[in-house]
């Protein structure tokens, strides 16, 4: 019965994201006082709208690394049970804060749960299908970071299993990295420039 409830959340928060980016592909404008904030829970997914001064994706923005290093999807969570990923991401403050967080979330819960290559690759193609079925286009990094970057692309950033799967923090860190121009917190980025 759990399966069947995540299986049904996850489709419905499919569903909200590909309504939410059809309707604004249709306008092709962005309010400069609206931003899309991401939750930081396993349905990480699920969008809503909110006022903000800052313009696009704000939280999202002055992540030093991409969206993927910070969560788990729920085809993952799948492979141990709800109960078992909620008691394991809820016993260490650090996995609610990516300030605390000392490596990437998935490689530190394959690393507790003993999570296989072959477990992860499956859940993997379970994601690959979801993105089909709602005729959602999945993003295979690296990717050119081009002017006026989409923060919105890497919600369908397929994770990369050669790199997580090496357990080199130096490695991954590296790939999932975002260039210090894209780093953005209150109108500068990282290298110290004002960003509109």
């Amino acid at each position: 019965m759990n399966k069947t409830i995540v299986a049904s959340l996850l489709i419905l928060s499919l569903c909200l994201i590909f309504v939410g980016c059809t309707d604004r592909d249709k306008t092709n404008t962005t309010s400069p006082n609206e931003s899309t904030v991401y939750t930081d829970t396993k349905s990480q997914e699920v969008s809503s709208t909110v006022d903000s001064s800052d313009d696009g994706l704000a939280g999202m923005k002055a992540d030093k690394y991409r969206y993927n290093y910070y969560r788990i999807t729920a085809p993952y969570i799948d492979i141990v049970g709800d109960k078992a990923y909620d008691e394991w991401v809820n016993s260490n403050p650090k996995y609610s804060s990516k300030n605390l967080m000392d490596e990437m979330l998935i490689v530190s819960y394959i690393k507790h749960f003993g999570i296989t290559r072959e477990q992860f690759d499956k859940a993997s193609q379970k994601r690959l299908e979801l993105f089909e079925e709602f005729n959602m286009e999945p993003n295979f990094p690296p990717y050119e970071y081009e002017e006026d970057y989409n923060y919105e692309k890497e919600l369908y950033e397929v994770y990369n299993a050669n790199i997580i799967f090496t357990f080199d923090n130096d490695i991954i860190n590296e790939y999932y990295a975002r260039p210090p121009e894209l780093i953005v917190e209150n109108g500068t980025n990282a290298l110290g420039e004002n960003v509109e």
